[in-house]
């Protein structure tokens, strides 16, 4: 008997878990009532959701005011986390679903204040996932304020804005406040959000790639704007032990301006050091290969030279973080790790860079520096020879690979130019065996192509010359980071 009974709950479970995304289906509707009826808020999966957090999900609103009819849904119902700690306002904010914020809003405000297991509140929630309509309505009802919009662990919705991108909610709860500048009409929003564009940009626009530029230099604009707001507002002093500071966040995310705008705010800011292992702000500049940040910490910091002559928890020089392998340039929209599989031109970008970036920073340093060992008793050169070991090897058959089909080439082209220079241009007179050129008077010409030719031959032979040299030669990695 108590089998049957569990089988017959495990199966009204089941349907209502499929009927939950049926919108404005009467059928699903029905088998929803049945089981609110008999279920209630009761979990139906491993995750302890509830029925209601399927709902939400989806944004099943007219299932959820039958319901309501059917049932009143108490605040204990409303409340009920799964394992994450999300109540239903949580899943409807994070997945935008504006019917259903309105809905719970109404019968309970104040489950607004409930946090799931990382601290977030539904307004964080929706300000981190970009949904901008929940959020403005939250806002609107006087529901948004700064214990809303801060997590346990003190991260605010600027952390929020770097680490998602979704720029736009910060920039709306801002300009929410009643200190924003009411004088000023053309508000952050107004300008980039709602600005209108003539009909001859919006054609342009209609081309795909164009769209992706347009979009990510509003985004970019929106961010830097934004972040100049709340720069000046945030309390960096709070940033010690609790939160990763937003300006390490904005160099490893290689946000430039946004790290020129925390500097030149607060300058003190660059004496930041990371908790992870010691490293300072020029330490990850530096492992991260930013030469725009290195160049202007350079020339506008007061106490670079104690930034460079800083060394971490291990005992590493930023010398020796110069001496990680990577570049500037991105391969692809997604951050893949230094694998030893890397093959092809990819490896000589990352050898070229690798070398010039090292120099770059030894000269910048003090000579002491260069003989510095870490913890592990390897100096900078040494920890260099040991990450492009693999490199070095693979960027050396790469420039032969790309040498092969360049040196049959130059030697045709040698060949060629070769024949051409011997060859009198237009042949001889049949009746006097003199070139038709200087027949007719037509010396400079002559010469003229006779220069050309010349000088395609030496081209060709020099080329044939400088990629024999390669071929034919071997990378030496020490003597390349030592000159």
């Amino acid at each position: 008997m108590g089998r049957n009974r569990t089988n017959s709950t495990s199966h009204r479970e089941s349907l209502a878990y499929t009927a939950a995304k049926r919108i404005n289906d009467q059928k699903s509707i029905e088998i929803l009532r049945d089981f609110w009826r008999e279920e209630g808020a009761s979990p139906i999966d491993n995750r302890d959701d509830t029925i209601l957090h399927f709902m939400a999900i989806h944004g099943n609103a007219s299932a959820l005011k039958l319901l309501i009819e059917e049932r009143p849904v108490s605040n204990q119902d409303l409340r009920i986390k799964n394992k994450n700690g999300n109540t239903v306002l949580h899943e409807a904010a994070r997945f935008g679903r504006l019917e259903i914020v309105k809905v719970l809003v109404s019968l309970d405000s104040e489950i607004v204040l409930e946090r799931n297991n990382k601290g977030e509140t539904p307004i964080y929630v929706a300000a981190a996932n970009g949904e901008k309509d929940v959020f403005s309505l939250l806002a609107d009802n006087n529901l948004c304020d700064e214990f809303t919009m801060t997590r346990d662990d003190g991260s605010t919705i600027l952390h929020a804005a770097v680490s998602h991108e979704c720029y736009c909610i910060p920039a709306m709860y801002e300009e929410s406040k009643p200190n924003n500048n009411l004088e000023d009409p053309q508000t952050t929003t107004d300008v980039l959000i709602k600005r209108k564009r003539s009909s001859f940009v919006n054609f342009l626009l209609g081309n795909a790639w164009l769209t992706v530029i347009d979009v990510e230099k509003q985004t970019h604009i929106l961010a830097l704007t934004l972040a100049r707001r709340l720069i000046e507002q945030e309390d960096w002093s709070f940033y010690a032990n609790c939160v990763e500071n937003p300006l390490i966040q904005a160099i490893k995310l290689g946000i430039n301006e946004l790290v020129v705008e925390i500097v030149q705010n607060y300058p003190q800011t660059i004496e930041t050091i990371e908790d992870e292992d010691g490293k300072n702000i020029l330490h990850i500049v530096v492992e991260q290969k930013n030469r725009f940040l290195f160049d202007y910490f350079m020339k506008n910091v007061s106490h670079i030279d104690r930034l460079l002559a800083d060394t971490n928890q291990h005992g590493k020089t930023i010398l020796h973080f110069a001496a990680s392998v990577g570049s500037p340039f991105k391969f692809s929209t997604e951050e893949q790790p230094i694998e030893k599989t890397t093959r092809g031109f990819k490896t000589l970008i990352l050898m070229a860079w690798g070398v010039l970036w090292f120099k770059r920073v030894k000269h910048c340093v003090h000579p002491r520096l260069w003989t510095m060992k870490d913890d592990k008793d390897m100096t900078a050169k040494e920890l260099f020879d040991r990450n492009h070991s693999h490199i070095s090897i693979e960027a050396e058959k790469a420039i032969k690979d790309l040498g092969g089909p360049a040196l049959i080439l130059s030697t045709l082209l040698c060949t060629i130019n070769f024949a051409a220079v011997f060859t009198v241009p237009g042949g001889f007179d049949e009746k006097t065996g003199i070139p038709i050129l200087l027949s007719k008077h037509q010396h400079f010409d002559l010469w003229m192509l006779m220069f050309f030719l010349g000088a395609a031959l030496y081209d060709s032979v020099f080329t044939m010359g400088t990629i024999l040299s390669i071929l034919l030669s071997s990378l030496e990695l020490c003597s390349s980071t030592e000159r």
